[in-house]
């Protein structure tokens, strides 16, 4: 397809990072083209988001993954494909680093709404978690839905022609 007729772009893996940019950009641009090339079906075993049992958390001590992940914590919470798969619950951050008190006051200077507190490890409890595997496939079920083609091959080799595509 001729980049000059219609966008396009080629994604290659579909993890949870692949399948959410191709999620956003067919939103965004629903006259674009995007195909993913996977090694397998969906949802892929091989992924780092396979398991029923995924954290969401945002505590990072690098304000601009912070930043990121609170976004995608909005997203879990109020997307209606995602909402449904996402379980909140309470995350605790055992270490002697400091870097709990670093996080805290991160979410501080992101003016973000979060119960984060220093505990004792006696009121540790259970984390927030994520059905990942379902939460994965219902995502690439709604780009294919949306025209993202999905493709199971492996790729030997990528060739350009001069215009680019």
């Amino acid at each position: 397809m001729s980049s000059a007729l219609q966008p396009s772009y080629l994604i290659i893996g579909a993890g949870v990072i692949s399948v959410s940019t191709a999620y956003h950009l067919i939103k965004k641009y629903p006259h674009i083209f995007v195909q993913f090339v996977d090694l397998v079906p969906y949802p892929s075993q091989l992924a780092a988001s396979w398991d029923w049992n995924k954290v969401i958390r945002a505590d990072y001590g690098n304000l601009f993954c912070m930043e990121k992940a609170l976004e995608a914590l909005q997203l879990w919470r109020s997307d209606p494909l995602l909402r449904s798969y996402y379980h909140e619950s309470r995350f605790f951050n055992i270490n002697n680093t400091g870097l709990g008190r670093r996080i805290i006051e991160n979410y501080k200077k992101r003016n973000a709404k979060v119960d984060a507190e220093m505990v004792s490890p006696d009121e540790f409890k259970d984390i927030g978690w994520a059905e990942a595997t379902k939460a994965l496939t219902a995502f690439v079920d709604a780009v294919v839905t949306a025209g993202v083609e999905y493709t199971a091959a492996g790729i030997g080799v990528l060739t350009f022609d001069e215009e680019g595509d």
